[in-house]
């Protein structure tokens, strides 16, 4: 069944409940909501694979969506669960590569979706607004990028020379961050 939320809806959201709640104001908010598309998902069904295609992001509106990498083995690590209000898939729509990890529902979830093509033609059209929605964009992308470093930092730290790594400490450090990180 298609379903399709008003642009009330998509706009309280933005203002409310997603990840950038409280910076974006009314009319911004408003203007922003025209160009999501609402995509309705079941349990168990994708929203991206890794290595596919990406021009798009995507709001968790409702629902849980579980983040898959695989490593060098080509065994499936979670990377992440995102709940409502978090966004996923940004790096592709910024830079167009494929996607660096999978995402796919836990449980039934609402998503608004955003592509290259829409946030073009919202920055063409509202040059200030574009402006500030790639600045959002590029920071939480840095910000998911100094939480890596210093997960890396640990692990590097834990394995360094002449240094026994304590795997179950290092987990339980890394999973700490990534709980605060994804709130």
């Amino acid at each position: 069944m298609s379903y399709e939320m008003t642009l009330e809806e998509k706009t309280a959201f933005l203002l409310e409940s997603s990840a950038w709640a409280g910076l974006l104001d009314l009319e911004e908010a408003r203007e922003t909501a025209r160009i999501l598309k609402t995509a309705r998902l079941s349990a168990g069904e994708n929203l991206f694979g890794e290595g596919d295609a990406g021009d798009f992001l995507a709001f968790v509106v409702t629902g849980r969506v579980r983040i898959i990498k695989k490593n060098i083995y080509f065994r499936k690590k979670i990377v992440a669960e995102l709940c409502e209000g978090h966004i996923v898939g940004e790096i592709a729509l910024i830079d167009g590569s494929p996607r660096s990890a999978a995402a796919f529902c836990l449980t039934p979830a609402v998503f608004l979706t955003l592509n290259r093509e829409r946030l073009d033609r919202l920055a063409r059209d509202f040059p200030r607004l574009g402006y500030k929605l790639m600045t959002l964009l590029c920071g939480l992308i840095c910000h998911r990028l100094r939480e890596t470093t210093k997960l890396y930092v640990d692990l590097e730290r834990a394995c360094g020379p002449g240094r026994e790594a304590d795997p179950g400490a290092l987990a339980g450090r890394a999973g700490d961050r990534m709980r605060r990180f994804l709130g």
